[in-house]
């Protein structure tokens, strides 16, 4: 989903000033570096050229950084919908480095997770089965699954 402005409660608390003299408190108070709160409307597509823009640190080597941002996950066009695919090729370290960026966050609406799986039986059937399990989150933050096979079958050496 889209950024937004925040309002009622959040748009109060988001522009509360600081306390000056709690400055050697920073967790508790003290001059801020950004915003607290990250607003989103729910009505509205993110349309970014990328998933994510994240600051890069000084000793990032050149080649992902450009002009001192590193863009991640560029968007796609999925029958019609933007989407923001990242292919798994070394899972553990894939998951590590995606949750490290945060990949997940409150603009997240859905994660579909895809895979393509081949079967074959000494009758010449062949089945290829389009396995995705879909997660969906809600307004509350909530996370449902659910599952979608699609199986197509061929007929080896059949006219």
């Amino acid at each position: 989903f889209a950024k937004a402005a925040c309002h009622d409660f959040a748009k109060v608390y988001e522009d509360q000033r600081y306390n000056y003299d709690l400055n050697i408190l920073p967790a508790l108070d003290g001059k801020r570096h950004g915003r607290l709160l990250t607003c989103i409307d729910r009505t509205k597509r993110f349309e970014g050229e990328y998933a994510h823009e994240l600051e890069c640190p000084p000793d990032a080597p050149e080649m992902f950084c450009k002009e001192g941002k590193m863009k991640v996950t560029k968007k796609h066009t999925y029958h019609g919908d933007a989407v923001y695919a990242q292919f798994l090729t070394e899972p553990e370290k894939n998951m590590a480095s995606m949750r490290a960026m945060q990949w997940l966050d409150l603009q997240t609406d859905s994660v579909v997770l895809s895979t393509l799986v081949y079967t074959a039986d000494t009758s010449d059937t062949e089945a290829f089965t389009s396995l995705s399990v879909i997660f969906k989150v809600d307004e509350a933050g909530s996370i449902a699954g659910q599952a979608r096979l699609v199986s197509y079958a061929d007929m080896m050496g059949g006219d």
